[in-house]
């Protein structure tokens, strides 16, 4: 309780606990961790302009510079994207954050959304 984990708990529904796994997979065959795995695929995107990440420790910047020397292979991205389908979520992180925030701000109360599975 009170921890950021508390906070993002929300998010680790067991869809994206098994996602997570499968690209920790993934990661391990290129010899990166899955962050520098995770940071080497965003700069890899068509779309990215730029990748802004937020050390705090030197530890953090040095792993992130690895991510510079990752390549992927047009097989890489397949096997993400199967993983990892384009538009495809596995939390509802958007409505449980902004907008619920966006809500109380104003004074509104949060919409109760039902679990996906009981939709």
């Amino acid at each position: 309780d009170g921890s950021r984990f508390s906070v993002i708990n929300m998010r680790l529904t067991a869809e994206a606990l098994d996602r997570i796994e499968q690209l920790k997979r993934l990661a391990a065959e290129k010899g990166v961790s899955l962050a520098e795995f995770s940071l080497a695929w965003v700069m890899n995107q068509p779309f990215v302009s730029s990748a802004i990440t937020g050390p705090s420790k030197m530890s953090h910047l040095e792993s992130s510079l690895k991510a510079v020397d990752v390549e992927f292979t047009t097989e890489d991205h397949d096997k993400i994207n199967k993983i990892c389908p384009p538009g495809s979520a596995v939390s509802d992180y958007y409505s449980r954050n902004v907008y619920h925030y966006l809500r109380q701000t104003i004074g509104i109360s949060p919409i109760r959304r039902m679990p996906p599975n009981q939709r």
